[in-house]
């Protein structure tokens, strides 16, 4: 048997596991006859009944593709919709908070700029007699000034890109480790090649040591085949990106780009 299987319950995916604990989770009825189940090698999931050796009773409680509606097979041949677990209600949690401290920020930025409306208005003043003098003096090193003026403060974004190749199926890359800002909106992207049209290969954010990623791309090859993952960050600290080729066969090449706004 296969090292390492995926199987699904409660329309999520899990694992990997190896073929005991498969075994297991099916003598326990964790895992259902008519659930779905993939492992290296495999063109496509099938049912969990279908895999000789895995159930005491091979057939037992277990319903033939001839019992499904014929509107049905075709859906039951593919991998499941919800591939993994996302997190979501955690993800919930942060994003009211992001909410909360945006409002908060926005609050203070207001009040700040009522009360520096007075100030401002005189350093305008102030900076205008001093453009003036400038002028006077050395009109050179005012066109000097006025470039660097127009040049300087003006917000962009940052750009981090890297490319991962040859990933084997149900592997996951080395991660790479950036460093990012509370409150950057972070927007991650990955254009893939690979071996099979159904391989499926997912954008993974872990933060600082955590071994579970917080960010997921969850889309399907015959959605997208490409990985899209947009954020704000929570908290300032380091955070870890990888390329994870879930399978089946082999991804070729992923350009990852990170975009900091």
């Amino acid at each position: 048997m296969a090292a390492e299987w995926f199987y699904t319950t409660n329309k999520q995916q899990m694992g990997p596991v190896s073929w005991d604990e498969l075994r297991q989770l099916a003598n326990n009825g964790m895992l259902k006859s008519n659930d779905m189940i993939w492992s290296e090698g495999m063109d496509e999931w099938i049912k969990a009944f279908k895999q000789k050796g895995l159930f005491l009773d091979d057939h037992d409680n277990a319903s033939d593709d001839d019992d499904v509606p014929r509107s049905m097979k075709s859906s039951l041949a593919k991998p499941p919709k919800s591939r993994r677990s996302t997190r979501d209600d955690e993800d919930d949690i942060d994003d009211e908070e992001d909410k909360s401290k945006t409002r908060r920020n926005r609050r203070q930025q207001e009040e700040n700029s009522a009360k520096s409306k007075v100030g401002l208005k005189i350093g305008l003043i102030i900076g205008g007699v001093v453009c003036f003098l400038l002028f006077l003096a050395c009109a050179g090193g005012v066109i000097a000034f006025v470039t660097l003026g127009a040049g300087g403060g003006v917000p962009g974004k940052r750009v981090h890109t890297f490319t991962e190749r040859n990933i084997q199926a149900t592997r996951v890359s080395n991660p790479k480790q950036y460093h990012f800002k509370q409150g950057t909106r972070l927007v991650l992207t990955a254009v893939n090649q690979t071996q099979m049209p159904q391989t499926d290969v997912n954008l993974l954010v872990y933060h600082g040591n955590d071994p579970n990623p917080r960010w997921i791309d969850v889309r399907l090859p015959n959605e997208d085949r490409n990985c899209r993952i947009e954020f704000v960050v929570p908290v300032t600290g380091f955070y870890r990106i990888a390329v994870h080729n879930v399978g089946p066969g082999m991804a070729t090449r992923s350009d990852v780009r990170i975009e900091e706004h």
